[in-house]
């Protein structure tokens, strides 16, 4: 579902019973609207690591680091909202796709990576490099388009509504109620998100199985 600027601040406008905007014509509805949007796009955005919003990338290094224990620094996404997660490239590289199931649990990933984010900078021991999973800053991409969710859409109507009874309409109850429903609406859509990715399956030692299970005659 396309995001649409205008479209969806006319909605919001409609819903707390004020006119609709045909353009950015400097008039307080608009100021309204339009503030409350960028307000809010990014605050949804963070607040879930919503798949359409990822991206991986192999960050630059960026030098030698004097923090104990760690050699590498390494520059983050110039268009990171959040840094999901980095991992060595090297080790990454060795890690074998799962085919069929595994008894074990074991996901394919490398290893975890220890780091420390200084600065705003990446501190750890990489020497062969070190890649991220992060989520993606759109108000750094002048002219995208966001392609969302439903409950996406419906969460950030939500919540400009809810600034705009508050800033332009002056009815802080129905605010109050309107940033409720915001809060519901994001809850149902973090569940839907989430249904689409595979369950996790905890890791179980095949050692520690066999000592759990009492061996008795042919069973083990």
């Amino acid at each position: 579902m396309l995001l649409d600027k205008l479209t969806l601040i006319n909605n919001a406008l409609i819903a707390t019973g004020n006119e609709p905007v045909t353009t950015d014509d400097g008039s307080d509805k608009w100021i309204a609207a339009s503030t409350a949007y960028d307000r809010m796009l990014l605050q949804v955005l963070y607040k879930h690591n919503w798949t359409f919003q990822t991206a991986t990338i192999q960050l630059t290094r960026l030098g030698a680091s004097t923090y104990p224990g760690y050699a590498d620094i390494f520059q983050k996404p110039a268009d990171c909202l959040h840094l999901e997660n980095v991992w060595r490239t090297d080790l990454a590289l060795m890690v074998q796709p799962l085919s069929g199931f595994r008894a074990d649990g074991g996901a394919a990933m490398p290893p975890p990576l220890d780091y420390k984010i200084i600065g705003d900078q990446i501190h750890c021991y990489a020497p062969n490099g070190v890649t991220a999973l992060y989520l993606i800053d759109p108000t750094q991409h002048a002219g995208v388009i966001l392609d969302v969710t439903p409950g996406i859409h419906e969460t950030l109507t939500r919540e400009v509504e809810s600034l705009l009874y508050q800033g332009l309409n002056e009815d802080d109850k129905a605010a109050i109620t309107t940033k409720k429903l915001a809060a519901e609406e994001i809850s149902e859509a973090r569940s839907k998100a989430d249904s689409e990715m595979p369950r996790r399956v905890p890791f179980r030692s095949g050692f520690l199985e066999k000592r759990r299970v009492r061996r008795v005659g042919g069973w083990f």
